[in-house]
């Protein structure tokens, strides 16, 4: 009865876990717990980018906005090597106009047809601007125009450099022109 006795107290000891087990599967929650936190703060600075590009979107968007209206105009207003502070007008063929300007720190554009009234605000696409210079260069085959602007980025994505001004980022775009030989109105 001994040997029985002893055999079934042997058996209720190893039918729970051992302490390396328990150590070895803490140590496993730790790092998957570790992991998805590392998820949870790149989700989350990711959200934050995101809504500080909502507020002022980045630069790539009004570049290609930009390009898009410079490449399909057909004519600009005073063409020139000179680099100009003055706003930026693109005319086409089929009548519309797409001006360019900076107007309380801020880079509009203005849309409209020939014969109505030019509208007096815009829609912004850069804020906080602290230069617009535009010139066309003459090219080759077709002529370079040359935009610059330059802006200062906004809150979440700028932080000043211990004390210092903002940062200033400059961006230049460079379209080729259709067929424009200096003004054409």
């Amino acid at each position: 009865m001994n040997r029985a006795g002893g055999a079934t107290r042997r058996r209720r000891a190893a039918a729970g876990f051992s302490l390396l087990e328990l150590t070895i599967s803490f140590l496993i929650l730790i790092v998957a717990l570790a992991l998805a936190a590392q998820l949870l703060l790149a989700a989350q600075r990711q959200l934050i980018r995101g809504s500080a590009r909502l507020v002022a979107p980045p630069a790539a968007l009004w570049a290609e906005q930009l390009r898009l209206d410079a490449s399909t105009a057909t004519a600009v207003a005073a063409a020139g090597s000179t680099w100009r502070a003055s706003p930026l007008e693109l005319a086409y063929g089929d009548g519309r106009r797409v001006r360019y300007r900076n107007d309380d720190r801020r880079l509009l554009r203005q849309a409209w047809r020939q014969g109505e009234a030019t509208p007096s605000s815009g829609r912004p696409m850069v804020a906080s601007v602290d230069g617009f210079h535009w010139r066309v260069l003459p090219g080759g085959l077709r002529p370079l125009l040359e935009v610059e602007v330059v802006y200062r980025r906004p809150g979440l994505v700028s932080s000043t450099r211990r004390g210092g001004p903002p940062r200033l980022d400059r961006r230049t775009v460079r379209v080729a022109l259709r067929d424009v030989g200096g003004t054409r109105w």
